[in-house]
């Protein structure tokens, strides 16, 4: 099956998450909005986007879990497959060598009532064998149809979650640059700050 894992959930989660985040940081950026609320905000989104790349980490990794089963179930069906094709050819061969008299044949040949049932039944069963054979054969040939089509679809969803992945490892990285920027210029200025008060603060004349 290629459904979405578990952990497609927590992703979901934390994008909503940090969305919201993201939303709180639009209003604490407006003029006379408290800086230590954005600093705060923005250690939440920090932590936030950190949590969804573990969370698609680990995506990534029940997504190449799933692609691995699927295609060892592909395997198998199309090594069945290929193998019942063959044996579908050779009762094909069979039947056209011995021609459409060979059954009337074989029944004649029977010494007795008892061996005419008998070949009947063998005549019977063999047809039956070669009916199933048909239909083992198209129920392969479906199943490994199904399973390409999901085994596709899972490595677009690799493709897809190794895409976001580095666009949110991006994002971590930015917002941590962000944040250290954003650190560095309010102990500039409380520095600064510091600096006026021990001027003003003293002896006079100096």
């Amino acid at each position: 099956s290629a459904s979405a894992p578990a952990s497609a959930d927590a992703v979901a989660v934390l994008r909503r998450e940090r969305q919201a985040l993201e939303a709180q940081m639009t209003l604490l950026q407006r003029p006379a909005r408290s800086l230590p609320a954005a600093l705060a905000n923005l250690e939440a989104q920090r932590e936030a986007t950190a949590r969804l790349l573990a969370a698609l980490d680990r995506q990534l990794a029940d997504i190449n879990d799933m692609t691995a089963r699927a295609e060892r179930s592909l395997a198998r069906t199309e090594s069945e497959l290929s193998a019942k094709r063959g044996a579908l050819r050779q009762r094909l061969v069979a039947v056209y060598k011995r021609g459409q008299l060979h059954t009337v044949e074989v029944l004649l040949s029977a010494q007795s009532f008892a061996g005419l049932v008998a070949r009947y039944k063998y005549l019977h069963g063999a047809a039956a064998h070669a009916r199933e054979l048909v239909r083992r054969v198209e129920r392969l040939r479906s199943g490994a149809v199904r399973q390409r089509r999901a085994l596709d679809a899972l490595r677009v969803a690799v493709q897809r979650t190794r895409a976001e992945k580095d666009r949110e490892a991006q994002r971590l990285a930015e917002l941590e640059g962000y944040r250290a920027r954003s650190l560095a210029a309010v102990t500039q200025s409380t520095d600064r700050a510091r600096a006026r008060l021990a001027r003003l603060g003293g002896p006079e004349g100096d």
